[in-house]
């Protein structure tokens, strides 16, 4: 049994707009902030330029595939946007509650563990949140956008999972 969620399109085409508009206008702010404070070298500023134009192209690559957000397996559920974590198992998962939260439907899964991340800047993140870490049951949230607002259906196969 594998179902897989995927992001609503018009939200993943939202975003991908948007990174397309955001990238150039931060590269060009950027660059002419560059070229005022390091007296017209515009090698210098080419070089600054470099790196967020890898990364800008990286972002809209990486947005423009279509894979699921949200995989469930019978070991246990993937989630892949809009954080990627490794597999949760059924039984770390304690509980389920659905939120709305600016009008928005949240779907959190209450662990007995901290989840644990897939890529570097997410791994960073952790290191961070276990020196500040509250008193509280780590929680993971999957927004109803990602998972094409099938939030209700996605509650009711975890349920049964962890039943």
């Amino acid at each position: 049994m594998n179902q897989e969620y995927y992001t609503d399109p018009k939200f993943r085409k939202t975003e991908i707009i948007k990174m397309f508009l955001f990238f150039p206008i931060f590269g060009t702010i950027i660059y002419l902030i560059s070229l005022t404070s390091l007296g017209g070298n515009e090698w210098i500023s080419v070089l600054l330029l470099l790196p967020i134009g890898l990364y800008g192209f990286w972002q809209i690559f990486n947005n423009s595939k279509n894979r699921p957000s949200v995989i469930i397996a019978e070991r246990g559920i993937t989630i892949n946007n809009p954080a990627e974590l490794e597999e949760i198992s059924w039984n770390e998962i304690v509980g389920i509650t659905v939120e709305n939260k600016f009008n928005r439907q949240i779907l959190y899964l209450d662990l007995k563990n901290e989840p644990q991340y897939k890529n570097v800047l997410s791994k960073v993140i952790n290191k961070r949140n276990e020196k500040v870490k509250a008193k509280l049951s780590p929680k993971v949230g999957i927004m109803e956008k990602y998972v094409s607002y099938k939030i209700e259906e996605l509650q009711s196969v975890t349920e049964e999972q962890i039943n």
